[in-house]
């Protein structure tokens, strides 16, 4: 039993960071480099469109979403 459980707790393991290299690496590959805006002075990067939203790093990017509500 203790095989087992030790092989399960491999895999699961691995699962888990495969599935956290693929959290990471997707969003990266979908919006390709160059393809959304970088930092700007009122957010972290994005344009405010589906395809580029808005990068909200500090409590001041948060603030200036209310001067872009459309």
């Amino acid at each position: 039993m203790n095989v087992w459980l030790a092989r399960r707790g491999k895999f699961m393991t691995l699962a888990l960071l495969a599935a956290l290299l693929v959290q990471l690496w997707a969003p990266a590959r979908a919006w390709g480099e160059g393809a959304c805006p970088g930092p700007s002075d009122e957010f972290a990067g994005g344009d405010g469109s589906e395809e580029c939203p808005y990068l909200i790093a500090t409590p001041d990017h948060l603030s200036n979403v209310r001067n872009y509500y459309d």
